[in-house]
């Protein structure tokens, strides 16, 4: 859509409107409903709950939901610009390309909050699809999950135990299938725990309780709380997000995942590799990969393990189809695409 800059609406800064609307910051998105029509250029808006009369400088639209966005405040002057629909559909469409999420699962996709996100650009991409997916904020989880994690694997556990621990928390929570195809990604194998053991942790287990004696009460009793929960095979929500260790010779690095049963995004920090991050879509018997890494070497690297990939996979009866991008690529045309219609896809509105 074309912009015209002389289409805008005014809405006067009276007593109820300077109080609805002083805590709103500039770039803000709120959304409008229109009660009432006054002749061609005059409407009231519905903004939070308060009725207020505004100006529409080249006529009202005709439907009666609009999304603003505040542009600029001049003295008591409001001036908001109307968020296309259809241009809205375009941007998700055109966000999305780099993605596997499909547009139904993304609930919502505001310029303003893509643009914050967008500018930490070690979590972008995980962080992207998180808001996408209307998923609940979980930083305060996420970073008691890590201390505990890094105080346990720093106790003094052997290699094999710390081995046996990753690889089944990573399998609680990628799930066997999410599990196996990073390990095989990252070429390495899923640990020495024994198939006769049923937890699955018998190098783990058998040092547990040595190890963990030497911890002070409160610092025991928060790590067996937090393995119990964490290795009780519990029946949880989807979208599922939450952190699990990535372990090997070269130390640990904590990655973050997002998972439904067919789609999961994880991103993660690997020595010699750098930041990754890994979206999956599984469609019947095909899954589709897409691995993202900051620098050429590093896809270079990842590229050798591809043949093995999709042969490990295969055997358990999926047909791979796995793509290496530049991320840093992928975040300079998220930013560029959602400036555009920062900028580009609204017209004027003053209140």
């Amino acid at each position: 859509m074309k912009i015209d800059p002389a289409n805008s609406i005014r809405v006067n800064g009276s007593a109820g409107a300077r109080d609805l609307l002083k805590n709103i910051d500039v770039g803000a998105e709120i959304p409008v409903r229109i009660s009432g029509r006054e002749g061609r250029n005059f409407a009231f808006l519905d903004i939070g709950g308060k009725r207020m009369r505004a100006e529409f400088t080249r006529g009202v639209p005709g439907n009666n939901s609009l999304m603003l966005k505040l542009d600029r405040i001049v003295n008591d002057l409001y001036v908001f610009k109307i968020i296309s629909p259809t241009e809205m559909k375009g941007y998700l469409e055109r966000m999305l390309e780099f993605s596997l999420l499909r547009p139904h699962e993304a609930l919502q996709h505001s310029p303003a909050e893509m643009s914050k996100i967008l500018a930490n650009r070690t979590t972008a991409l995980y962080l992207f699809h998180a808001y996408a997916m209307k998923l609940p904020d979980q930083e305060r989880t996420r970073l008691d999950t890590s201390r505990i994690l890094m105080r346990i694997f720093s106790l003094g556990f052997s290699s094999s135990a710390l081995h046996d621990l990753a690889c089944l928390l990573s399998e609680r929570g990628l799930g066997n299938a999410g599990a196996f195809f990073l390990f095989a990604l990252l070429g390495r194998d899923q640990g020495n725990r024994s198939k006769k053991s049923p937890s699955g942790l018998t190098t783990f287990a058998d040092e547990l309780e040595s190890v963990i004696e030497k911890e002070p009460a409160e610092s025991r009793q928060e790590i067996i709380s937090f393995l119990v929960r964490e290795l009780s095979g519990q029946e949880q929500s989807t979208p599922l997000q939450g952190i699990i260790p990535v372990y090997d010779d070269e130390g640990l690095s904590l990655a973050c995942y997002i998972k439904t049963p067919d789609f999961l995004v994880i991103n993660v920090e690997l020595s010699g590799l750098g930041m990754l991050d890994i979206f999956a879509r599984k469609e019947d018997n095909s899954i589709i990969i897409k691995v993202c890494a900051d620098n050429e070497l590093s896809l270079k690297k990842l590229e050798i393990s591809a043949p093995d990939l999709t042969d490990r996979l295969s055997s358990t009866g999926l047909k791979a189809t796995v793509s290496f991008h530049n991320r840093n690529f992928i975040i300079d045309k998220m930013v560029e695409i959602n400036s555009y219609y920062s900028l580009n896809s609204v017209f004027d509105i003053k209140v």
